[in-house]
């Protein structure tokens, strides 16, 4: 009886093993991954190309800070990514506990990858986020990072005051809150004028473009809308993209980069919105504006007032809206992005 109970056991644990064998990668890891455009490819295919992978900028790129809980942590890539690199090799903890939750990957204007996380769960107030990227992740060719990226902060309290009724940011801080350069704008700006009504949102590059703030490392800033009380699958907003690195830096490697997360208890959603280079030269018109330019020649473009829309599966509520804009590579020649009249 003995010996039968031993093999009915081998035969019991040679089945788990096999069925462990089968667990996909997102269970294991606890990561769902949203590949948005093509910038994580599931196979190796840029074979040429033998330069490491590196993170061109972090947000947040400052470490041992406090930032709001619900903030999205974000990597702008040198490179497109090997996509089943990514589950073992991202490590995102809350208090040293791994924090499951969902990375999307989008393709900037030059097809990097963009990857942004945010927790299934949202943090807590007060906890120790530790945010480890290993070294063995690849990009499209097979290269890795010279060295692990970690990074430290501690969460604190978002806003708590409802949104809803300060979609034209006429009711000033409603709602909003900002990490970085960021404030609400009121009146015309040199020629900058409101979309409608007398204020919008902004947020910058740069230090006291907008407000008496610094961009997050000389580099980042972010604009939270929320809660929303909303059942959000979709919304739209006016947007103006300010830039000094019109038209210089069109074909260099630096490129400002405006983002949007939309986050709630049901899940998150990331999406490029435009960035120096998508908009080029036939994208931009000159304009006058009081703390513009800081820096290369006089030169200073925006789009002008653009509708944008934006579609997803519906996250649940209390829901966050997060507009980031962020300087890759450099840390000069500041970008603003405009925001109003959001409708939802």
């Amino acid at each position: 009886m003995k010996n039968l109970v031993l093999i009915i056991s081998i035969a019991t644990l040679g089945y788990a093993c096999n069925k462990m064998d089968t667990v996909s990668p997102e269970v294991k890891s606890g990561y769902t991954i949203v590949n948005n455009g093509n910038a994580a490819l599931k196979e190796i295919t840029d074979t040429a190309d033998h330069d490491a992978l590196k993170i061109d900028q972090a947000i947040p790129s400052v470490a041992n800070q406090t930032y709001f809980s619900n903030m999205p942590i974000m990597f702008f890539m040198n490179d497109k990514l090997y996509l089943n690199s990514i589950y073992d090799n991202v490590e995102i903890t809350e208090n040293g506990i791994k924090a499951k939750g969902t990375i999307a990957v989008n393709e900037a204007a030059n097809g990097n990858a963009i990857i942004t996380f945010t927790p299934t769960t949202p943090f807590a107030v007060n906890k120790l986020i530790s945010i480890t990227i290993k070294k063995e992740i690849r990009d499209d060719g097979g290269n890795k990072m010279t060295a692990d990226f970690v990074m430290t902060y501690t969460t604190k309290e978002p806003s708590i005051v409802m949104f809803d009724d300060n979609k034209d940011f006429e009711r000033g801080l409603s709602g909003v809150s900002f990490i970085g350069d960021g404030g609400i704008v009121e009146g015309k700006q040199g020629t900058l004028l409101p979309y409608q009504g007398m204020r919008y949102g902004a947020i910058s590059t740069g230090v006291q473009r907008v407000s008496s703030g610094t961009a997050i490392g000389d580099a980042s800033s972010m604009m939270f809308l929320g809660p929303i009380s909303s059942d959000l699958s979709s919304f739209s907003f006016q947007y103006d993209f300010i830039s000094c690195e019109f038209n210089d830096y069109l074909n260099s490697k630096f490129d400002d980069v405006a983002m949007v997360t939309i986050y709630g208890p049901k899940g998150t959603y990331s999406q490029f919105i435009t960035s120096v280079k998508t908009v080029g030269v036939n994208g931009n018109i000159a304009i006058t504006h009081p703390r513009l330019p800081d820096g290369g020649d006089s030169y200073v473009g925006h789009t002008g007032w653009q509708s944008k829309t934006i579609s997803f599966k519906n996250v649940g509520t209390p829901a966050f809206i997060i507009f980031t804009v962020t300087d890759v590579l450099d840390k000069q020649l500041s970008s603003i992005l405009a925001i109003d009249s959001l409708s939802y």
